[in-house]
């Protein structure tokens, strides 16, 4: 038997409400056989996923209400931190490698040596899957996750903006001031940016999983 289309069905699983899961992703699926038994696999697939596109949609708002509000502000961060960023100047002065390799992998890194990949996969998928059901030790332990990745990224970032006053310090004859203080100080300021940003996210994270606790207490 031939399988439907692997992600239109799960998108579609996704925003079906947990009681007709079974039945409709069923029906549509036996639909999608007998499809095939008399018109082409290109056609089926085609009508396969216009179905499940036109049934998720229908669901969507009902059951991702408080996603789609979720990712609708994050995306309204990013357009701004964006804006913010195109009238500052050139998008390419707030980009360096170096800065970012301070803050953002070693965040990660640290945060997932200490809490757990698993933990820290949970603590992602409760921020977009409202159908979860944790235990209050999950959430717990969720929340402490983005709380250690948005520390840690602030630590690092200080970190690198003490890297980059040495380094303008280091050089502060007239002759070599002016190569480095630009680099040094680029490395200084971008790193405690990429961290804030990091921090923001977490704590956005950080706060949803707050509210997760306190619904899970009543």
């Amino acid at each position: 038997m031939t399988q439907p289309p692997r992600l239109s069905e799960r998108f579609l699983t996704w925003c079906l409400p947990s009681s007709l899961k079974e039945p409709i992703v069923g029906d549509l699926a036996e639909e999608y056989q007998q499809k095939l038994e008399h018109e082409n696999v290109l056609t089926a697939i085609v009508w396969y996923q216009r179905q499940a596109f036109k049934t998720a949609i229908r669901y969507l708002w009902q059951t991702k209400r408080g996603v789609l509000m979720f990712i609708l502000g994050l995306l309204t961060f990013l357009a701004t931190l964006t804006m913010a960023i195109m009238w500052s100047g050139h998008w390419s002065i707030f980009i360096n490698i170096p800065s970012f390799l301070l803050v953002i992998p070693p965040a990660i890194l640290l945060t997932i040596g200490i809490c757990s990949a698993q933990t820290c996969k949970t603590a992602l998928r409760l921020l977009f899957d409202n159908e979860l059901q944790p235990d209050i030790t999950e959430l717990k332990a969720a929340k402490h996750v983005y709380r250690m990745l948005g520390n840690c990224s602030l630590w690092l970032g200080t970190m690198g903006m003490v890297l980059g006053a040495v380094a303008i310090a280091t050089n502060i004859e007239p002759e070599a001031f002016s190569d480095a203080f630009g680099p040094a100080f680029a490395v200084a300021t971008l790193t405690m940016l990429y961290a804030l940003i990091l921090k923001v996210f977490c704590y956005i994270g950080e706060q949803k999983i707050q509210h997760l606790i306190i619904c899970n207490k009543d």
